[in-house]
């Protein structure tokens, strides 16, 4: 009883305030960091699910793309990885919510589609090395391929600033893009293994700072 008497005396004197309004201050900076660690542990864990299962409108279902000029058809797992790959033919084989995406992203084509009046457009070795390169590919890996910039003047993928888009001749040739080497890097077995190792460091650091608080 003495001691608690003691103890709160000592709270009402100044040396008592002040140790008081540290121990509120620390707090408070603790539950900020708390909140902050939070905040980028549901980041990261969205970033590392869209990684290894692609995000929610990419997973099993039907994408409209053109690869190599040729209006085509890519089906997805629940992984958001390519299973096949076929050209666009008619009409009665696409489903409504496939023939909304091609009228927002080629309106001609979806004119077409409709009439069933499709070009016949010749199929070349680009297409078949896209078809191969697809093959259990995560989608947006594969977005990033089909875009590379090429100097050929007939590929439907020319851009005159195409040695922009690479690091050097040998990227080019082999064909590894800025751009796709970034995207495959993201979706590699290494950075997919760091990111689950940062999240579970996150989930350590926020469990002790709990500890503190509560």
């Amino acid at each position: 009883m003495t001691n608690s008497i003691d103890f709160q005396a000592f709270m009402r004197t100044p040396a008592g305030r002040k140790l008081q309004a540290e121990s509120e201050k620390y707090i408070a900076d603790l539950k900020a960091e708390h909140a902050e660690k939070k905040e980028t542990l549901e980041k990261k864990d969205l970033v590392y699910r869209e990684l290894l299962f692609g995000a929610n409108q990419l997973r099993s279902t039907q994408l409209y793309r053109v690869i190599e000029g040729v209006p085509s058809v890519i089906e997805t797992d629940d992984s958001s990885r390519i299973t096949k790959i076929s050209p666009l033919k008619g009409f009665g084989e696409v489903d409504l919510v496939l023939a909304q995406q091609i009228k927002e992203a080629d309106p001609l084509t979806y004119r077409r589609l409709r009439a069933n009046d499709l070009k016949d457009i010749p199929k070349t070795d680009a297409y078949y090395e896209s078809e191969i390169y697809s093959e259990n590919c995560p989608v947006e890996v594969f977005d990033a391929y089909i875009v590379r910039p090429s100097k050929d003047p007939t590929s439907p993928r020319y851009a005159e600033d195409w040695m922009g888009h690479y690091e050097n001749l040998s990227d080019y040739e082999k064909g590894d893009s800025i751009h796709l080497k970034q995207t495959v890097s993201l979706y590699s077995e290494e950075n997919v293994r760091g990111m689950a190792q940062e999240i579970r460091d996150l989930q350590k650091e926020i469990e002790s700072i709990e500890k503190e608080i509560y």
